[in-house]
């Protein structure tokens, strides 16, 4: 049974413990570390996961057997009882020994009392070719824009209005060219802002009202910003109408426009004349901003 849980009670946050839940199902055990899980590849994984989070681990897991059985409820309750200030929940969405809405009613239950924020993080692919465009690999997440004139994006758990958001991202293979950066108070799939980079050194601010593309900044050189290959540490703090936009340090711009105040974030990937962009993402983080 399947539900994505994170409009209930997901919040966008930086920092925390990372709770998996394993593939498959199984008989449920803790352990105090990823090195010691069995299975090499679920290790790796959930190693990975960690690192693009940078988050503190508790690391629990279900064993696989062939009886395909998942109830994450025992692994939520032993993350509440080590006190962190928050959780992020990797889930699949699939219990199979519980209904979704006793795993929701548990999580409320205990943030509630324990003043514990949750991220809950839907790991899903509706279908193989989807599954060729997004994933992770060598620590880092990865989306790759197949199509030319497209875009791909990964939701950040959450809805925002006063927010700062970092992330490193870069091209890493497919023609140069490509876009990539932060998607912010998006409404629906044709009105949010959007601020992305190039991998040939370009920045740009705009908004996409009604499904019509409003270039604030348009394209624009800026030397910070590093080509093909790399990774550029990519932040913009959203207060209130204000929006800085800055790139390994350097602030590239400030704009004032208000007419977006709220709604979801995303990551993106995009391409223009020629598909296969690979843009790889690290180091996220969201934490809430006083407004001017």
């Amino acid at each position: 049974m399947r539900q994505d849980l994170s409009p209930q009670f997901g919040r966008g946050h930086a920092g925390g413990a990372l709770l998996a839940d394993g593939n498959g199902g199984g008989s449920y055990k803790e352990f105090s570390s990823f090195t010691e899980l069995d299975d090499e590849g679920e290790r790796a994984r959930m190693a990975e996961i960690a690192a693009l989070m940078g988050a503190p681990v508790i690391a629990m897991h279900w064993d696989r057997d062939w009886t395909a059985v998942t109830d994450p409820i025992p692994a939520i309750k032993l993350a509440f009882r080590q006190k962190p200030e928050l959780v992020f929940l990797l889930t699949d969405g699939e219990f199979t020994a519980v209904e979704p809405q006793s795993v929701i009613n548990t999580v409320k239950t205990l943030s509630s009392k324990n003043n514990v924020m949750i991220n809950t993080i839907i790991l899903d692919s509706t279908n193989e070719n989807e599954q060729e465009q997004r994933g992770l690999a060598e620590g880092r997440y990865y989306l790759i824009a197949r199509q030319p004139q497209s875009l791909l994006s990964q939701a950040i758990p959450g809805r925002y209005d006063n927010v700062v958001i970092e992330v490193e991202a870069g091209q890493t293979d497919g023609p140069a060219g490509g876009a990539y950066g932060l998607i912010l108070r998006q409404r629906d799939s044709s009105n949010f802002y959007y601020v992305g980079l190039t991998s040939q050194g370009s920045y740009s601010f705009a908004r996409l009202v009604s499904g019509q593309w409003q270039e604030i900044i348009p394209w624009t050189p800026a030397e910070a910003i590093l080509k093909v290959g790399y990774l550029n540490r990519l932040r913009v703090e959203a207060r209130g109408k204000q929006f800085k936009v800055t790139v390994n340090g350097q602030v590239l711009a400030t704009v004032e426009d208000g007419t977006f105040d709220t709604g979801a974030a995303a990551l993106f990937a995009a391409s223009f004349d020629q598909g296969g962009v690979r843009i790889d993402f690290d180091n996220l983080s969201v934490w809430a901003a006083a407004p001017n």
